[in-house]
Formats: structure tokens, C-alpha cells, sequence
């Protein structure tokens, strides 16, 4: 396993009051060959196909508190969101308990696997007629969540809270020759939303 990351995160306080903080993370995830991939039946067994998996990450989070009194507060959350997972490389399982990783593989070459329509096909025996297949496991993943909350405590011990949580995950799996940055701002965005509201309210009796 390889992992690279690069994140950055600037402050902005203008006011004692008001705080302000946006960041911006990009990872790079590579994995060696023994990510699941599919479950497929030739010759009366079962092959448990594998891949190498390269997956870049990219979100930006935005915050702001900001206390309007000492006893009344609004913050706020937001996080647009992308990971897209690639797969390459495919194998199926021979001895996974083998001691060197490279054994526990059979790696098909490339004249073993063609692709068509979504669909990855093997010719195990190299008869030149495919023995099974499976889907195309790459896919693009896009979400933006946010979150305010208001606070009010209107008397000591005794608050109020409203709450206005926001999420959207857009359908956009198949979305895969877009650069992460574009595919992320023209979807992030693009669909309704699902919206919770909240309402919390505490008194405090004792004094």
C-alpha cells in the first residue's frame, strides 16, 4: 500500500467573534493486487478475481463559528467531496495464505482480457473464446454535505438548538474521464438535495 497526501488549511479571524477556516485535501491511494473485485464460476470452481486499485481523493471543508452574543452562536459546515477508485491488473486468487504476496495470484496478460461495454472478459485457457466476465469496477463518487447550527441559550443551563443538516450524492459513478476538479464542482451541486431540519430544546429547572 502507497499513500501520498498533500492538505492545506488557512484561518481568517477577523472579528474576536468570528472565526474562519477553509482546507483543501488531495490524496493518492495505491493498493498492490488483492483488492476484491468479483466473484465468477468456471470449470465448476469459483474464481475470486482481484485487482490493483489507484485511488485519488480530493474534498474541500469550510467552516465558520461566529458568536453574535456570549449566548447565541451560528456555525456552519460544508464539505464538497470525490473519490474515484481505478482498477488494472486483474488476477484471481490461487493460494491466498502463500508467504510472498506474488504467489497468492495467477495474473491474467493482456491478451487474456479484452473489454466491451462495460464488461471485462477473460480467456483463461487463451482458446480465443472468452470463459467468463465481470463489470467494470471503476467508479466516481461524489457527495456535499453540510451542516448549521444555531444555539441560543436563553436562560443559564437552558438552550435551544436549530439545526440544518444538507446532503447530496448525485448518481455519477459512470462520470470517469472528467478531471476530479470538474467532476466535482458540476455535480457536487447539481441535484436536490435531502434536507433535515432539527429542533432541540432543553430547560433547566434547578437553579
Amino acid at each position: 500500500m502507497r499513500l501520498k497526501e498533500v492538505a492545506l488549511t488557512l484561518y481568517f479571524q477577523p472579528l474576536d467573534a468570528l472565526r474562519i477556516s477553509v482546507s483543501g485535501d488531495y490524496s493518492y491511494n495505491w493498493r498492490k493486487q488483492d483488492q476484491f473485485v468479483s466473484n465468477v464460476f468456471y470449470n465448476n470452481i469459483t474464481r475470486s478475481i482481484v485487482g490493483e486499485v489507484k485511488q485519488k481523493t480530493l474534498r474541500f471543508t469550510g467552516r465558520i463559528s461566529y458568536n453574535i452574543t456570549p449566548d447565541l452562536t451560528v456555525q456552519y459546515y460544508g464539505q464538497p467531496y470525490i473519490t474515484r477508485p481505478l482498477y488494472a491488473n486483474f488476477a484471481y486468487v490461487t493460494s491466498p495464505l502463500a508467504k510472498n504476496i506474488k504467489d497468492r495470484f495467477y495474473v491474467f496478460n493482456s491478451s487474456q482480457v479484452s473489454f466491451n461495454n462495460g464488461q471485462y472478459f477473460i480467456d483463461e485457457n487463451s482458446d480465443g473464446t472468452p470463459d467468463y466476465s465481470f463489470s467494470k469496477p471503476d467508479f466516481n463518487f461524489v457527495q456535499f454535505r453540510s451542516n448549521l447550527v444555531v444555539r441560543w441559550e436563553y436562560r443559564a443551563g437552558s438552550e435551544l438548538y436549530l439545526v440544518w443538516s444538507q446532503s447530496n450524492t448525485p448518481d455519477v459513478a459512470s462520470d470517469l474521464d472528467s478531471p476530479l476538479t470538474k467532476s466535482l464542482l458540476n455535480n457536487a451541486f447539481a441535484e436536490h438535495a435531502r434536507n433535515i431540519f432539527l429542533v432541540k430544546w432543553t430547560y433547566r429547572f434547578l437553579r
